[in-house]
């Protein structure tokens, strides 16, 4: 499944403490890419074994129901719960097709960005 991200987007921060990704035009967004726009402080909050969302390559998965199915255990997964696994998830070996077309059902939305100057800001828990 590919997106085209070919479109411009005015960015803002909404305030000092939420660094979490904020499209101006978040609805427009939404409908443009077909997927729900998550804030990085709603992911924070789905990081156990009751609900566990991850974060890879700026796009939000909640694998609460393949916790019990991850080869290399539960536990690998929770500890990334809640944050972005992008670093672990590519620094082991994920990048099979298998892997990939596993992960796509997971999916549930794309992280907000907020850009300062030409820097994406993102908060890193």
């Amino acid at each position: 499944m590919a997106i085209n991200f070919s479109f411009e987007i005015s960015w803002f921060q909404q305030n000092d403490s939420d660094y979490s990704i904020v499209p101006s035009n978040e609805k427009s967004l939404e409908l443009e890419v077909g997927l729900k726009v998550i804030r990085m402080k709603e992911v924070v909050t789905h990081c156990d074994a009751e609900s566990c969302w991850l974060v890879i390559h700026d796009y939000v998965y909640d694998v609460t129901d393949f916790l019990n199915q991850h080869p290399g255990g539960m536990d690998i997964v929770l500890e990334h719960g809640g944050r972005d696994a992008t670093i672990p998830f590519t620094d082991v070996a994920h990048s099979s097709a298998d892997v990939a077309a596993s992960l796509r059902r997971y999916l549930i939305g794309i992280l907000h960005k907020v850009k300062h100057g030409t820097k994406e800001i993102e908060r890193q828990l």
